[in-house]
């Protein structure tokens, strides 16, 4: 992916802005390029996968007037949460929704995921996992929100898997930046 920012403030996964797409071109040309993997996760439902997530896989219940209780599997362990919904995050997602509730920023090339609750009850920290399956099901019917475009419903007690995708996302780039997340939100 060539990623061009074509206006806004930030552009945080943006190579170059949209005034230097001439001198961008004749980088890729003159191979004068790097390429950066960023890992992507995706939902499964009874065997239907959803579409893959750049950023986050945002759970939450439909009901509005009772508080779900998540319960999140890990490997063999396995706890349960009242809480009104929860962000799966990449590294690259970190820096999206679940930072803006108060979730952690990961740096851009670990292959963990980031798990941040939302209006927990019991006001459960973020956890990061290591980069392997997550099962997660909610005591009531809930939406699964992909990237904040592609939406699911999902019936009470039903397995969500959250995994990473086969494929990721490659970036070119021009030079390296390690927190480059960071550097574009100001920090």
């Amino acid at each position: 992916i060539f990623s061009i920012k074509g206006g806004g403030t930030r552009g945080i996964l943006a190579t170059i802005d949209a005034d230097e797409l001439d001198v961008g071109i004749e980088k890729i040309f003159s191979n004068s390029f790097l390429l950066e993997k960023r890992m992507r996760i995706h939902a499964s439902i009874n065997g239907m996968k959803s579409t893959p997530a750049l950023n986050e896989i945002f759970i939450n219940g439909i009901n509005v007037v009772r508080t779900p209780t998540f319960t999140i599997k890990f490997k063999e362990d396995e706890l349960q949460q009242r809480m009104d919904g929860i962000i799966i995050s990449t590294p690259t997602g970190s820096t999206g929704h679940s930072y803006s509730v108060g979730g952690s920023v990961l740096y851009e090339e670990l292959d963990v995921l980031l798990l941040t609750p939302m209006s927990s009850v019991n006001r459960m920290p973020s956890l990061i996992f290591p980069d392997e399956p997550i099962e997660i099901r909610n005591n009531f019917e809930s939406k699964i929100v992909v990237d904040g475009q592609n939406i699911f419903e999902v019936k009470a007690e039903e397995n969500i898997n959250i995994s990473r995708y086969e494929y990721d996302a490659v970036f070119v780039r021009f030079k390296t930046r390690g927190l480059r997340q960071l550097e574009k939100l100001g920090f």
